[in-house]
């Protein structure tokens, strides 16, 4: 896949054998091993800018501009879609571990929406002016919600641990030395939350305690154009990006060594996702080149 990228964005289906992949505002599904198109998802949605597998790997949920599109991943149809006049953009979606609930963040706000009983979707968080960041751990009632804040010239992140049956904040903490945070992730039981801030002296990876908000051990640091662009199922791995060389590499999450190289891609990444399993790895770049990687023995594909 070559060309002119503005953005892409990819996602594992959860038997790794077929990849979901946004290239500018082209949304197709792809066979992992031969790379051949597989369908060309063409609705009417503007701007698409997430994709997210159902557990069961039947439905592609989209998000671009006011609109989540549900696609059949066996037929290429369009089941059924979500649009809102307020949503703005979808920046992140996340199915619950039983496939009925689609969580997700748009601008300034956090939805709920269960497609097959639900027109419309339900406010959990609104916080205009900020762009929500989710994770959800394996128990499929936790959500974690981070957000950029800023208080007397303190840069700072905020995180807050929600239990989606209640609907109702259970804690919160700052990050005082994080600024720009682009993701945060659960390990998989649910009680160690990774954080990530980047393009700043403090970029690094920090773990926390969620039951005591305390951070664990020392962040993994690295420079400031350094940056963490996915981490494994697992929790244990990330891949960091060099953004002054393009350089890809597996890493450590407790103490940052290096795993292994991934070499190759010649211009900045737009795009990294593992598969459930996490040992299929999948990285785009702005030349349109898509790489996937055989995690424990990188070869390119």
């Amino acid at each position: 896949m070559e060309g002119t990228i503005i953005k892409s964005k990819l996602a594992f289906s959860p038997d790794a054998k077929v990849l979901a992949t946004i290239v500018n505002d082209d949304v197709r599904l792809r066979e992992v091993r031969t790379g051949m198109i597989l369908f060309d998802l063409r609705g009417s949605l503007t701007d698409p800018n997430d994709i997210a597998f159902s557990p069961d790997g039947q439905t592609l949920a989209v998000g671009g501009n006011d609109e989540i599109q549900l696609w059949n991943t066996r037929t290429g149809q369009l089941r059924s879609s979500l649009k809102e006049d307020d949503l703005g953009k979808i920046w992140q979606m996340i199915y619950t571990p039983d496939g009925k609930t689609l969580v997700f963040a748009a601008d300034g706000l956090v939805r709920v929406w269960n497609p097959a009983s639900d027109k419309q979707s339900t406010s959990l968080y609104e916080k205009p002016r900020n762009i929500p960041r989710l994770a959800m751990p394996s128990d499929g009632h936790t959500l974690a919600i981070s957000t950029e804040e800023s208080h007397d010239d303190r840069d700072f992140v905020k995180i807050e641990i929600w239990d989606l049956k209640k609907r109702m904040i259970t804690a919160t903490w700052n990050d005082d030395d994080a600024e720009r945070h682009p993701f945060v992730f659960f390990q998989p039981d649910g009680k160690v939350l990774l954080s990530v801030t980047w393009f700043s002296p403090t970029s690094g990876i920090r773990r926390w305690d969620v039951r005591t908000r305390k951070a664990i051990g020392v962040p993994v640091k690295f420079h400031a154009n350094g940056l963490p662009t996915a981490i494994a199922p697992d929790g244990k791995s990330f891949v960091l990006e060099d953004r002054d060389t393009d350089n890809l590499s597996l890493r450590d999450v407790v103490t940052g060594n290096l795993i292994a190289e991934l070499p190759g891609h010649e211009i900045f990444i737009q795009s990294v996702a593992f598969s459930k399993d996490g040992r299929t790895l999948a990285t785009s770049d702005g030349d349109g080149v898509t790489k996937i990687w055989a995690v424990r023995q990188p070869l390119t594909k």
